[in-house]
């Protein structure tokens, strides 16, 4: 009886090793077999290559991480596998369908937000920085960020554009432009405690304006084209279509004709968009509910110069190459220092400087059908100061272009201050350092998917 029972566990055991084996020896197979995916769009990072086999690879312990990041990367149905992860995380608790709750996710545009949490604790101390935002909430398909002016910084805002009207005087005009997000359009009366906030704020920095400064109502253009699909679903940014309204706020603020619409070439890209805001909270609402990708193009033939670590070359105003896994990199492909857009057709000797973060990247083409010359600076990334650019291209009007959150974020406000009269590069900048430890996280592919919700910064 002994020797049955004892021949029975065995059987048991050599039976779970044969099955044990077999499972192994069928991913295994699968691994080979099935197609390597070389991007993740849900995750907008491209997935680790397999490692290049070579002795000093596998002396310094390179490969086998690699190996691991490869079979984590490539693992059979993994997609599948995180999908279904995402909508049980989603049944956890009390789920309300309609609508959810993220009181910690914060804005993109609140740099100090990215920053371990006691360097937030001394930045604010030093500089006063506060939140200005309750989370996120989605509602119906749709995330917002929820606005609360608890710590505005209009002094602030409209001291630094006052400067910049007593820098150049007479010699170039100065408009401010501050876009909002859509919760004063989209939100309906159950939430009104956030609705009303961003155009309170906007309204309060106007004031404090110089009155030789030009002030762009692009709120109350936007609030007409409310139902229009002017804002993204999923992400923080204004559509093209809402960048071309806050345009139009502009042209009538100067006092000449926009573009119309209909005289626009309009296109788009296949690419399905998901968001900064579903990367930050993975709600499968989002996800259900991508956005799309359209853009107008100008009837003006223009070239694109980059101008980049002492060197420029051409680039693309629309950019359709290379960009699944962010497509709204597909305006002047993402954030470049500075990007001059020279119209072949326009000949008024007028020049505009758009001083912008990554709001501004859909906003600057529509200029090419007013402007001979329109010259986009990214305020965080550039080393080059507003004033030597000025004298260069003969600016003779300057556009300061923030989101609501940029715009009341002492980062921000004091880099904004400080490319005035920048006298040396980007030594203090944390924007590009940080912008340097996103790539390296990237590359290391340790921590991507947090590094990557981030404005529109490349991935290469």
């Amino acid at each position: 009886m002994e020797n049955k029972e004892v021949n029975k566990q065995n059987n048991g055991a050599i039976w779970q090793m044969i099955i044990f084996c077999s499972v192994l020896t069928f991913l295994g197979m699968l691994y080979l077999f099935l197609p390597a995916d070389k991007l993740s769009i849900e995750e907008k990072r491209r997935l680790t290559p397999f490692p290049d086999f070579t002795i000093e690879a596998i002396k310094s312990g390179d490969f086998m991480d690699s190996l691991d990041s490869y079979a984590a990367d490539h693992f059979p149905f993994r997609k599948m596998f995180m999908s279904v992860s995402v909508f049980l995380k989603s049944k956890k608790g009390i789920v309300n369908e309609k609508e959810t709750f993220y009181t910690n996710v914060e804005p993109i545009d609140q740099l100090n937000s990215e920053e371990k949490q006691e360097e937030v604790s001394k930045i604010q101390k030093i500089e006063g920085d506060s939140k200005n935002s309750k989370g996120l909430v989605v509602i119906n398909g749709q995330a917002f960020q929820l606005f609360t002016n608890d710590h505005p910084q209009n002094s602030k805002l409209a001291s630094i554009i006052n400067s910049y009207e007593q820098f150049f005087k007479d010699s170039v005009k100065i408009y401010n432009l501050i876009v909002p997000t859509p919760t004063d359009f989209m939100l309906n009366d159950d939430y009104e405690e956030y609705i009303g906030l961003e155009k309170e704020n906007i309204e309060t920095t106007e004031s404090k304006l110089s009155s030789d400064v030009k002030k762009v109502n692009v709120y109350a253009e936007l609030l007409k084209h409310k139902d229009e699909y002017i804002f993204y679903r999923t992400d923080h940014h204004w559509t093209a279509l809402g960048a071309y309204y806050g345009y139009v706020a502009f042209c009538e603020t100067k006092g000449i004709t926009p573009i119309k619409l209909s005289d626009m070439e309009k296109s788009y890209l296949n690419e399905k968009f998901l968001g900064t805001h579903y990367l930050k909270t993975k709600d499968f609402r989002l996800a259900s509910n991508p956005d799309r990708i359209d853009y107008w193009i100008p009837p003006v033939e223009s070239k694109a110069i980059r101008y980049k670590d002492g060197e420029s070359d051409k680039v693309s105003v629309y950019k359709k190459e290379g960009i699944e896994i962010n497509p709204y990199l597909v305006f002047l492909g993402g954030d470049e220092p500075l990007i001059q857009l020279k119209s072949k057709e326009i000949n008024n000797n007028k020049t505009i400087l758009i001083v912008k973060n990554s709001y501004g990247n859909p906003f600057s083409p529509y200029f090419t059908a007013n402007y001979e010359n329109v010259i986009v600076m990214d305020y965080r990334y550039t080393d080059r100061s507003v004033k030597d650019i000025v004298k260069e291209f003969n600016v003779t009007d300057i556009v300061i272009v923030n989101g609501i959150f940029s715009a009341n974020t002492i980062s921000h406000l004091n880099r904004l201050q400080t490319i005035l009269s920048l006298e040396n590069s980007t030594e203090n900048n944390t924007f590009v350092k940080r912008k340097k430890r996103i790539k390296n996280k990237s590359i290391d592919n340790k921590d991507v998917e947090e590094s990557l919700v981030i404005d529109t910064n490349k991935v290469n």
